[in-house]
């Protein structure tokens, strides 16, 4: 059980870090118009910028140059720009984890739930950690180059709900026997 002092879970502490590395005086941020796509010329701390790609106009097309930027500092320098990249993504991310958890047959007391929860979004960063050491994709898929990040995250979304709509080879079936 966490602490006062702890976060509650992974995503809590990656949302802690990345509160504090865009905090102060020397925030974490990008220049906006290095990124274009109507950002303004300055430096945009990660916090002002995630809030701004949340907003249902932002373009898809401001998003991927995002996101290409994040993921190209994110690989070339990791650490804090790694934290930062994951902040950006977070929401994205917590609903990959919340997929993955809510995919799973049967009823479960509280905690058991967290504890998927908690799995999921372990499970979650292990792939965007991976993703990160990988390069873009040479081949475009829908006229776009996909980030390893994308392809990681899909498949292992993929993966866990067709791994759902089975039981595990040890889990015991249910008795459909009529008596």
């Amino acid at each position: 059980m966490p602490t006062s002092d702890q976060p509650a879970s992974s995503f809590a502490a990656l949302d802690a870090a990345f509160q504090l590395l865009c905090a102060g005086p020397n925030p974490l941020a990008i220049d906006g118009a290095a990124i274009g796509h109507g950002l303004p010329a300055r430096a945009i701390p990660l916090t002002e910028l995630n809030v701004l790609l949340q907003h249902p106009a932002t373009s898809m097309a401001l998003r991927q140059a995002v996101v290409d930027e994040l993921f190209g500092k994110a690989r070339q320098h990791r650490s804090a720009w790694t934290v930062g990249l994951g902040g950006v993504l977070l929401p994205g991310l917590r609903r990959i984890a919340v997929a993955l958890a809510g995919g799973h047959h049967g009823h479960a007391g509280s905690d058991a739930k967290h504890d998927r929860v908690a799995d999921a979004e372990l499970e979650v960063l292990r792939h965007f950690h991976a993703a990160i050491q990988q390069p873009p994709t040479l081949e475009p898929v829908g006229g776009r180059p996909r980030h390893p990040l994308v392809i990681t995250l899909a498949l292992a979304l993929l993966t866990a709900t067709s791994d759902c709509e089975a039981p595990a080879p040890d889990s015991p079936r249910p008795n459909t026997a009529t008596t």
